[in-house]
């Protein structure tokens, strides 16, 4: 498991071309629960599920990655996050307690298994989640 999947973490494998393919960087964090729940307060909050921002379930888990990479593909095919707030309070509430939604501007023109998959990866209960 990686957790901190996210946007600053995905580089092209050859600059300039998606052909290569894309590679996962920054593997600091793998595994390490406590530099994890630290980090994420510090500035990466928007893609941390909802079973660490509550600490209901801290123990490594898959799920929490399906979570993020839920997150980053949301922004990718929108440019938004799908949990907003102005401070580290809000957006824990927001991640918490909100379900994710879907505007129009944004998710014009994504297909219908595109916006499936992203639901389908943001499930608040982690056991809901698809398993890698």
């Amino acid at each position: 498991m990686h957790r901190d999947i996210k946007l600053e973490n995905v580089m092209l494998r050859e600059k300039g071309s998606l052909n290569k393919g894309i590679v996962i960087i920054d593997f600091g964090l793998a595994g390490n629960l406590q530099k994890m729940k630290e980090y994420h307060l510090e500035g990466t909050i928007k893609y941390a599920p909802p079973e660490l921002m509550s600490g209901s379930n801290l123990h490594a888990d898959p799920a929490f990655d399906v979570w993020t990479l839920g997150v980053l593909l949301y922004r990718l095919v929108s440019g938004i996050y799908p949990f907003e707030g102005q401070n580290y309070g809000e957006i824990k509430k927001s991640i918490l307690t909100h379900t994710p939604t879907f505007p129009q501007e944004h998710f014009e023109f994504i297909s219908d298994s595109c916006l499936a998959l992203i639901k389908l990866m943001l499930y608040k209960d982690s056991m809901k989640r698809p398993r890698i």
